[in-house]
């Protein structure tokens, strides 16, 4: 029925999502079963051990209990550090970060260094492609100057062989001056 209103893949992925937490809860509850065949055990040992301690104070009425009381503090010890080291419930926790909780310095001395260093390539590739179109513009119009200069030395040069003697040393005297 939810076929219908799902595709296959969504099915597939519905699937695989409900078995993986099948398996999970499965771990889990292997683990409480250990966990509560454990506590029965000690359970059981803690019930053995007030029998063997009512029998020893009923047979013994002079019994010192100092070694006993010493031997007790360090099976409770023990029991409390079996109990501490069971293997405890992960949860697992899912965040999306922009500043880290730990070692914020360093991260910030990588991040930032970057990013200045990122900034300063990028503002010195800005200024070096700034200044090759700059230099390109300007070798463009010293060409084309050049190019003005050479028409105009060309018409200078046709005009005085085209002229007679009297127009060449006018055209003489104006090129002096002006030089």
């Amino acid at each position: 029925m939810t076929t219908n209103y799902l595709g296959e893949e969504q099915v597939d992925k519905l699937e695989l999502v409900l078995k993986e937490v099948l398996d999970e809860q499965q771990k889990i509850n292997n683990m409480n079963a250990r966990i509560l065949e454990q506590t029965e055990e000690l359970t059981s040992l803690i019930k053995s051990m007030e029998e063997r301690l009512e029998n020893g104070v009923k047979n013994n009425p002079h019994f010192d209990a100092t070694s006993l009381e010493a031997t007790i503090k360090n099976d409770f010890n023990n029991l409390e550090l079996l109990i501490n080291n069971q293997p405890k419930n992960v949860v697992r926790k899912f965040q999306i970060l922009l500043f880290p909780e730990r070692d914020a310095n360093l991260f910030y001395k990588i991040v930032f260094g970057r990013f200045f260093l990122l900034l300063m390539m990028i503002l010195l590739i800005t200024c070096l492609f700034k200044w090759g179109i700059h230099r390109s513009d300007l070798q463009k119009e010293i060409q084309l100057e050049e190019l003005h200069k050479e028409r105009l030395q060309k018409a200078w040069d046709f005009l005085y062989r085209s002229k007679r003697k009297i127009t060449q040393h006018l055209m003489d005297s104006i090129y002096k001056e002006v030089k």
